[in-house]
């Protein structure tokens, strides 16, 4: 799973470009992918290009939590 957020260089809201997440805020969203990164669960890299792009990706132990709650889910 990777999301990407491409925030313009105005400062603009992640909301002003669309996300993936339906129903949460973009404050609760920052706060949300701080808390897995801090976690160990995703990864943040930046891209430096125009606009910078801020990539986010499962790291092995978030696969590996993925795949431990998968049998739940089913």
């Amino acid at each position: 799973m990777t999301a990407t957020a491409s925030p313009r260089s105005d400062g603009a809201a992640p909301s002003e470009h669309g996300h993936d997440v339906p129903g949460i805020s973009d404050p609760q969203l920052t706060l949300r992918l701080k808390q897995l990164q801090e976690r160990g669960l995703i990864a943040r890299t930046v891209v430096p290009s125009t606009p910078v792009q801020i990539t986010y990706a499962l790291t092995a132990d978030g696969r590996e939590l993925i795949a431990a709650l998968q049998p739940l889910a089913d």
